[in-house]
């Protein structure tokens, strides 16, 4: 067998090595809630997620899922936690190369579903919750899950029964 033979097939190794070499994970953390929409049998809550592409190209989203759950007690890392509501974010906007962007979660909320949640805000002003999921990259080779979780305390700018 000759070089000539070989050399094809071995430049295209080298490159798609090169490429699993050069991939970087990207960071995914929640950057903020915020109440997007209030009515009355419920309302949307707004979760922005911040990633930041380290690679030289831009990441494609394929989708994000996602679940919330809010803490039943004290905001501690020990405390037990709700199943408030889960989901799936398709086709969420390109991660641009050497950048970060953000994707926006609206997460709706019906009151019959969280009436706790509500309570505990009423009573007390805040909210402890964990965000956890998954984005979905198209990447050279594939596709790649990178997860997240967040736990923080969710205060709304509305005023719900506090002076």
């Amino acid at each position: 067998m000759t070089f000539r033979r070989w050399a094809p097939a071995s430049a295209v190794l080298l490159m798609a090595a090169g490429c699993a070499v050069a991939f970087q994970e990207p960071t995914v953390e929640v950057a903020g809630v915020r109440v997007a929409s209030i009515g009355l049998r419920g309302g949307t809550l707004a979760v922005s997620v911040e990633v930041d592409n380290p690679n030289r190209y831009d990441l494609e989203v394929r989708y994000m899922s996602f679940a919330v759950d809010f803490v039943d007690g004290e905001a501690e890392s020990d405390a037990p936690l709700r199943p408030l509501v889960e989901g799936r974010l398709d086709d969420p906007p390109p991660i641009p190369a050497k950048g970060s962007g953000t994707v926006e979660v609206e997460v709706p909320l019906e009151y019959s579903s969280v009436g706790s949640a509500i309570r505990r805000i009423l009573s007390t002003g805040e909210l402890g919750y964990r965000f956890r999921g998954e984005l979905r990259f198209d990447v050279p080779w594939g596709t790649m899950a990178v997860p997240l979780e967040d736990r923080g305390v969710f205060r709304p700018e509305v005023p719900f029964g506090r002076n």
